[in-house]
């Protein structure tokens, strides 16, 4: 199960798929302006996202190897 950012990121991604079927579904060139713009802003959230769950993990790795080589020594 996804939980906190993964889980986010996934809500983003959904929801940016919607945006697009809405920009392909419409004849209003108000309402695809409207919705490019929250498409980019959606996208720009996930790349955000990306890298927090990027620098999340490699935290946890560090952590991870930092424990290891502890147990190692003593």
């Amino acid at each position: 199960m996804k939980k906190g950012l993964e889980l986010e990121l996934h809500v983003w991604q959904e929801v940016i798929s919607l945006l697009k079927y809405d920009y392909e579904h419409t004849d209003n060139y108000q309402d695809k302006e409207e919705l490019t713009v929250k498409i980019i802003d959606a996208s720009k959230k996930i790349k955000s996202l990306k890298a927090q769950i990027r620098e999340e993990k490699q935290q946890q790795l560090a952590s991870l190897e930092k424990g290891l080589y502890q147990e190692k020594v003593s």
